[in-house]
């Protein structure tokens, strides 16, 4: 009987994760500082006006941990954020991410053998794969501020939650038949993320817009630090 396991959980990570930590913090607080100074270089400060940004989108993942890369399908995602504008060069935005992972059996090495047809009529329940971020980004305009287009870059950092369920099972195919021990680990676990990205904003009427972004999201994850690049497409209120 073969077993699978492991793959779809983490390693134990031989660099100290503080360390990671510590370095992903201070580039966090840097471009805060950065952004502050470039806020109060372009103009004085513009009225409290906060913006509402509700979109959805696809996060391919890019990851050295195998258990994630190659065992999941990339995500559908959701992100609901607050803009507060601070001058017409800088945006801080509060913002909340949602992806979902679903497996992709064709990706462990005990089942890429198996025909598709065959993988789809084994029954397995997915143990799926959430991350959950909450952070703040620096959103940067830039261009002519009376164009319907305004292009922008962002940064930023927050904390992640990722989880994964525990489903345990035995199943049997094939004629001879094959055995096979399908046992993901549970995963439950919090640390931290920084972003980098690039989008655009479509004005549509006074208080409506279009958005559109995409980002690389670095998480500090035991094994090494996994990556992420979410694209969303949304509305913008207000």
């Amino acid at each position: 009987m073969n077993r699978v396991e492991g793959m779809m959980a983490h390693r134990r990570h031989q660099r100290p994760a503080r360390t990671r930590a510590a370095l992903m913090i201070s580039l966090t607080v840097l471009i805060i500082v950065a952004g502050a100074k470039a806020s109060s270089a372009q103009g004085p400060a513009i009225p409290f006006k906060p913006k509402l940004y509700v979109g959805g989108g696809y996060a391919p993942i890019i990851s050295p941990d195998e258990g994630f890369n190659d065992v999941f399908a990339p995500s559908y995602s959701f992100q609901a954020a607050v803009g507060i504008p601070l001058s017409p060069g800088l945006e801080v935005v509060g913002k909340f991410q949602y992806h979902n992972f679903s497996l992709d059996l064709e990706g462990i090495p005990a089942f890429s053998t198996i025909q598709p047809a065959v993988l789809n009529s084994l029954g397995l329940t997915d143990p799926g794969r959430t991350i959950t971020m909450l952070g703040i980004d620096l959103k940067l305009p830039f261009g002519p501020t009376l164009l319907p287009i305004r292009p922008y870059f962002l940064m930023g950092g927050g904390s992640f939650t990722m989880k994964q369920d525990d489903v345990n099972q035995i199943i049997s195919f094939g004629n001879p038949p094959q055995t096979i021990e399908f046992t993901p680990r549970r995963i439950n676990e919090t640390d931290i993320y920084f972003n980098l990205g690039f989008g655009a904003d479509i004005k549509i009427g006074p208080t409506l817009g279009l958005f559109i972004e995409g980002k690389y999201a670095i998480l500090n994850t035991p094994v090494e630090s996994s990556g992420l690049t979410p694209i969303f497409v949304g509305l913008r209120l207000f």
